[in-house]
């Protein structure tokens, strides 16, 4: 038997599909049901987000603190957990900029791994 294996879900006419080249169906893509698409998504979300980790920015020079970020964006269950450990850094320096955190308890508390550096 001859497997395929999709990566992504594609927009095709305006409805989700995947590509169906490999499968001679007599045309390119597969359209999904909406079941199939959200279980789809869902594992996909679960994948991106075993990348998920605190990442280290920097020391302030104002207060001395060690300062991290997400170094991706979370889903919103996850982030009302953490959320008021974070400070909005709304400059446009580049190591102190958007949300940061000074609390390395963020990566328990999330169960992330923390990386050395941006």
């Amino acid at each position: 038997m001859n497997f395929k294996t999709a990566s992504k879900i594609e927009n095709v006419y305006g409805k989700p599909a995947i590509k169906a080249e490999g499968l001679e169906l007599g045309y390119t893509h597969l359209a999904l049901p909406e079941k199939v698409i959200e279980a789809f998504e869902k594992v996909l979300m679960e994948k991106e987000l075993q990348k998920l980790a605190l990442v280290f920015k920097g020391k302030s020079v104002v207060d001395g603190r060690e300062y991290y970020g997400l170094n991706l964006d979370v889903p919103v269950g996850q982030w009302s957990k953490v959320e008021k450990y974070f400070i909005d850094f709304g400059t446009d320096d580049q190591t102190f900029n958007g949300w940061l955190t000074w609390n390395p308890q963020v990566a328990d508390i999330l169960g992330i791994p923390i990386e050395a550096g941006q």
